[in-house]
């Protein structure tokens, strides 16, 4: 079997596309991020154009400030991928909000259509991140192009989405609470490097905590 993987950005695209490179899956992966986790140069292909556009916020902005700009170069990413040759595949695998085009390019292809569901339901959390930002802040970390880009967009795909991957149970409940079948959203956890992360045979003395990602109200910081 071999499988497109395509988003804006690169998301955990990279680590999975490198897993599928191991198992001889890969057909291509399509991101806009450099190409740190190995993957054989005719298999990957970035979106220059996008990434030269948002360089120079990444590193004068942080992520809250640069993400509607990101939002905002949509357009180039888009043109670009649509012009892009792609070899025969059996699946396309695109991340939420990045489906429509994705799933354009399965419907050519004949291939199946596959939702990576990195978080739940995009109606479930718009609510939440509505909720969240009126209870902490009265309103003012309502981000209004989140919903108005990512949720049409990912309602959308998740419509013509023949496999929703669920990483939680969580998110597969959301999924079916808005009428997607428990046969659509298996529940794929993320993986995990085993040489570098050991479960604990007993707790430590003085556990400590490390989070990687934004410090935002999405994350849950303010409830750790």
């Amino acid at each position: 079997m071999k499988a497109h993987l395509i988003t804006c950005g690169s998301w955990h695209l990279r680590q999975t596309g490198r897993a599928f490179q191991e198992r001889d899956a890969l057909a291509g992966l399509f991101v806009s991020d450099k190409n740190s986790t190995g993957i054989r140069p005719e298999l990957f292909h970035r979106c220059w154009p996008f990434h030269l556009a948002m360089k120079p916020f990444y590193h004068s902005l942080p992520s809250l400030r640069w993400e509607p700009l990101f939002y905002a170069f949509f357009p180039i990413w888009r043109q670009w991928l649509l012009r892009q040759k792609f070899a025969p595949a059996d699946a396309v695998l695109a991340i939420t909000h990045y489906g429509p085009e994705a799933f354009d390019i399965a419907d050519r292809l004949g291939a199946l259509k596959v939702y990576d569901a990195a978080n739940s339901h995009p109606v479930n959390l718009a609510r939440i991140l509505e909720e969240e930002s009126e209870r902490w802040t009265g309103g003012k970390n309502h981000r209004a192009f989140f919903s108005d880009f990512h949720v049409p967009r990912a309602v959308a795909a998740l419509k013509r989405a023949d496999l929703v991957l669920c990483p939680s149970h969580f998110v597969q409940e959301s999924m079916l609470r808005n009428g997607l079948t428990e046969a659509q959203c298996p529940i794929l956890p993320f993986g995990v490097n085993l040489s570098t992360f050991a479960p604990r045979t007993k707790l430590p003395a003085t556990p400590r905590f490390i989070c990687v990602g934004d410090m935002c109200l999405r994350k849950g910081h303010q409830y750790l």
